[in-house]
């Protein structure tokens, strides 16, 4: 099987503007084996997910799928997965002032240099800064 059926249904609810949108994209989900059905007046109910879908991640991905067409942008499988990415990467990110262990920083260090481009997250901000030793100095109030 391409698709796995939803043992509960997920549920998504929109405002009547967006709903109509994305009514008019119920093929685009049907592309991706996503069993989609209206829900009431704007509401929306999947039954299926593409098995390329992490089973604790799937809402998730409905997500950022609503969201693209939502938006308007590109809806094409390289797309999505691209999208996706991005998101579940921010999401799951080591946030400001959490503590980490020597070990895992030493970790996302071997990882971060084994990356294709490890000096910008998936959204494009930078992931490491060079600071020169004359602007630390300014920073501390050393020079003038």
């Amino acid at each position: 099987n391409e698709y796995y059926e939803l043992l509960v249904p997920e549920t998504f609810e929109f405002s009547l503007n967006e709903a109509l949108i994305i009514e008019k994209h119920l093929d685009t989900f049907r592309q991706f084996n996503i069993g989609i059905e209206k829900f009431g007046m704007n509401a929306f109910m999947v039954t299926k997910v593409p098995n390329w879908f992490n089973h604790d991640q799937h809402r998730e991905y409905l997500d950022v799928i609503f969201q693209s067409l939502l938006e308007g942008r590109e809806t094409t499988m390289e797309a999505l997965f691209s999208k996706i990415a991005a998101n579940l990467s921010c999401k799951r990110s080591i946030k400001a002032n959490w503590y980490i262990s020597d070990h895992e920083v030493q970790t996302l260090l071997d990882r971060l240099s084994q990356c294709q481009n490890p000096y910008r997250c998936p959204h494009g901000r930078p992931v490491v800064i060079h600071l020169s030793y004359h602007e630390i100095e300014r920073l501390f109030k050393r020079t003038v």
